[in-house]
C-alpha cells in the first residue's frame, strides 16, 4: 500500500483498496484471509459483520489483450443470441 506524509500523521494510506496478484501464493493466501468486524447498525440494535479493508485481485492475461477482449465479446454475442450448440463447439487455440 502507498502511504503518504500528513503534518499530523506519519503514515497516511493514499489508497483504500489493496491489490492482490492471485498467482502469487503468499498473495492469495493474503487475500483469501477474513478480517471480519462486528459493527453497530445505527439508530438500531442489529450488528452486521464487515470486512475491514476492500480487497480487489488482479490477474495476468495469458491470451493477450486482443484474443481476450474477442473471446469476451464472442461469449457474450452468443450468450445474447441464445446460440448454446455455437458456444459448446468453440475452442481457444
Amino acid at each position: 500500500m502507498y502511504y503518504s506524509k500528513c503534518r499530523k500523521r506519519n503514515n497516511l494510506p493514499c489508497t483504500e483498496v489493496k491489490a492482490y496478484n492471485l498467482e502469487d501464493e503468499l498473495e492469495l493466501e493474503a487475500f483469501l484471509k477474513s478480517d471480519l468486524r462486528e459493527l453497530d447498525v445505527h439508530f438500531s440494535k442489529k450488528k452486521i459483520m464487515n470486512e475491514s479493508q476492500k480487497k480487489e485481485w488482479i490477474g495476468v492475461s495469458k491470451l493477450g489483450t486482443d484474443r481476450a477482449v474477442f473471446t469476451d465479446a464472442y461469449f457474450i454475442v452468443v450468450q445474447e443470441l441464445g446460440l448454446k450448440k455455437v458456444l459448446k463447439t468453440f475452442v481457444i487455440k
